[in-house]
């Protein structure tokens, strides 16, 4: 640590290091390493852009409320659903729930069921908040879900929809670049491409089903890509 370092960062670095000593089971090396570097030597804000960053700080309760995405993401549902008092769905929770465990706080009436196969297992599950450390796929059952929700779920993205609009269930996504990554999406030039497709796809199906309209909000300082969701 010969470079100098400010003192902000030199604590987020020694609280994020603190904090890791006791979960080292849930990252590699190569992973720890990554996160340590980032704090250290991250180009602020973007350095928020990085999810397992933004989880742990948030987890820490040292993420800007400027740059917390689940507080954005959060205003946003809840602007256009029920999400207080409904059966939520969500779907690519991370490692540490934290979207989940700011809605279950203020729900009312509802529940959230959390997919990850990375949630820390030692995350308890509540009465108003599931924890289902397994993937989320296809053939996943969500007959009690009313709303399905992911925020940049990458792999995620595609059996969320499917299952949104094959079910008839109302989603709000906050996409990432989870366009061409492995054999499955070869045939797509780049991302934009992807996500040019998945859109056209997405507005077809929710048409053809009655699912409303499907709108489109960005947040440029937050992501690359924008939040999806159906208005009926």
């Amino acid at each position: 640590m010969d470079k100098i370092y400010d003192k902000s960062t030199l604590k987020n670095y020694m609280m994020v290091s603190s904090f890791l000593k006791n979960k080292k089971d849930l990252f590699s090396e190569f992973e720890l390493d990554m996160i340590k570097d980032m704090i250290l030597n991250g180009n602020y804000p973007d350095l928020y852009h990085q999810d397992v960053i933004r989880e742990i700080f948030d987890e820490l309760g040292i993420l800007p409320d400027n740059e917390n995405i689940y507080l954005t993401f959060l205003d946003e549902a809840s602007r256009h659903f029920d999400i207080m008092n409904c059966r939520v769905t969500e779907v690519g929770g991370g490692t540490f729930p934290r979207f989940a465990k700011r809605l279950s706080l203020k729900q009312k009436n509802g529940i959230i069921t959390v997919y990850d196969p990375r949630l820390d297992p030692n995350e308890l599950s509540t009465d108003k908040m599931i924890l289902k450390k397994e993937e989320f796929t296809p053939h996943t059952s969500i007959a009690n879900t009313d709303l399905l929700v992911g925020i940049m779920p990458c792999g995620g993205i595609e059996p969320l929809l499917d299952q949104a609009v094959s079910q008839n269930k109302d989603f709000m996504v906050w996409f990432c670049e989870g366009g061409p990554h492995g054999d499955e999406f070869d045939y797509f030039e780049d991302d934009q491409e992807w996500f040019d497709s998945t859109m056209s796809r997405l507005e077809r199906n929710v048409a053809k089903n009655d699912m409303g309209k499907v709108m489109v909000k960005t947040y440029p300082s937050m992501a690359d890509y924008p939040i999806v969701y159906n208005e009926r």
